[in-house]
């Protein structure tokens, strides 16, 4: 049976995520579509939301199982056919991230416009995954919905692949500088010790390695 940690992050920048406000707003910024949020059952990602009306920590996480589905008046809802009701996502935190309007003051860097608040959460598992190269199911809805205090935003399409493995860091769980080079990854060797430069893997070595986005289990884990 495969079995999942939570901690791991994947940053989706979306404009659909999106609320209406006056202008356009740019939320990232990179090399491939925004719009296409690729998740797997059971992997935990981090939602990039921007106007949200609320006040929300600098830092708040999760500190007991099971995981909450509703933090600083955020909730995400996640369906796959449209007569099976949306699924609560499980919610590993929020992050308040500060990024500022150019020539501002800095007490205005954090309202509505001015702020990109990160939401992490789980994807739930039990997700029916399209078979590839199949004609789509007429039933099929694959949509992802971010709500607060109940209001619900537009709806968001989503890709479902059977995983989407990414390896533990230290500079989880939201990456402030992307380019950062000295990310390492969680490798440790059988005793619990990190490999790195001064520790490194012997030929032959059984290691531990730290991931997300290993899709469903079996059985599936509630």
């Amino acid at each position: 049976m495969k079995t999942h940690i939570a901690v791991f992050l994947v940053m989706l920048f979306g404009a659909s995520i999106l609320v209406a406000q006056s202008g356009a707003s740019v939320v990232g910024a990179g090399y491939t579509d925004p719009s296409h949020i690729a998740i797997a059952p059971g992997q935990v990602i981090t939602l990039f939301l921007t106007n949200v009306k609320g006040a929300v920590p600098f830092n708040q996480t999760a500190n007991a199982l099971p995981l909450p589905t509703q933090m600083a008046g955020l909730s995400v809802t996640l369906r796959v056919f449209k007569n099976i009701e949306p699924i609560p996502a499980p919610i590993v935190g929020v992050q308040q991230r500060v990024t500022g309007c150019s020539g501002t003051a800095p007490e205005v860097m954090t309202t509505d416009t001015c702020r990109i608040v990160g939401l992490t959460i789980q994807v739930p598992t039990g997700f029916s995954l399209p078979l590839p190269f199949s004609t789509p199911e007429a039933n099929r809805l694959q949509q992802l919905v971010v709500s607060e205090n109940g209001v619900p935003g537009p709806p968001i399409a989503f890709y479902l692949y059977p995983d989407n493995i990414h390896v533990v860091t230290n500079c989880e769980p939201i990456q402030s500088f992307p380019l950062n080079r000295n990310c390492q990854g969680y490798v440790t060797h059988a005793n619990g010790a990190l490999v790195q430069a001064t520790d490194p893997a012997q030929p032959g070595e059984t290691l531990i390695l730290y991931a997300f986005g290993l899709g469903g289990t079996i059985p599936t884990v509630a």
